[in-house]
């Protein structure tokens, strides 16, 4: 199942572009989570990394803030990550919305930015 039909099916009708945006942010701040404990990290020194306060990262990691593809880049920079950024044309479950036989499932492809080690 796509992230389009997922959304298609789990989301009201005018509201999936919310509920990416909040999906793609919590990505995003796990990601920054997993860097900062694989790397043995406080928020302070990854904080000191960035060039940002520690109370940006604690925003960066509670979903507080909202990741422009801008930020995105910088932030992969300064940490020597590569960006991915995947575009999927929508499904036609998703235009048409005329399924409603969907289970949630064990995993789903997703549309969605991973910031990947170097």
């Amino acid at each position: 199942m796509t992230m389009s039909e997922f959304l298609a099916k789990r989301t009201p009708k005018g509201m999936t572009a919310e509920f990416t945006a909040v999906y793609f942010n919590s990505m995003v701040s796990a990601e920054v989570i997993k860097y900062r404990m694989v790397n043995g990290c406080t928020q302070e020194q990854l904080a000191a990394r960035l060039g940002v306060s520690q109370g940006m990262v604690s925003k960066y990691e509670s979903c507080e803030y909202n990741f422009s593809v801008a930020c995105l880049c910088k932030l992969a920079e300064k940490l020597n990550l590569d960006v991915t950024l995947t575009i999927e044309e929508r499904s036609e479950a998703y235009r048409t919305r005329e399924r409603e036989d969907w289970s949630a499932p064990d995993s789903m492809k997703l549309a969605v930015v991973h910031l990947l080690s170097a």
